[in-house]
């Protein structure tokens, strides 16, 4: 049976918006909350690699900092050129 809470759902979502693959866990039945995603002692939790990020404020700041660099990433894996609003090349 999945659980769903509004913080949780706003982050999923947002991950699926930028097609990023994530493995969602929810906590144990009973456990105190942030137990089955250490050390975050509020939730939702987001482990990228080595970095952890607890609570839903931090998660989305974090998300819209790798969307940033999602972003600027596209643009550099074509041959297309990129100008800024007075067309200078970016």
């Amino acid at each position: 049976m999945q659980r769903h809470n509004k913080e949780s759902d706003e982050v999923l979502e947002r991950t699926r918006e930028m097609a990023l693959a994530c493995e969602v866990i929810y906590p144990e039945e009973g456990a105190p909350q942030g137990q089955s995603f250490p050390p975050c002692d509020s939730l939702p939790g987001l482990r990228d690699d080595d970095k952890i990020v607890c609570g839903k404020e931090d998660v989305l700041h974090y998300l819209e900092e790798l969307g940033g660099f999602l972003e600027e990433w596209q643009k550099f894996q074509s041959d297309a050129c990129y100008c800024d609003e007075n067309g200078n090349v970016e």
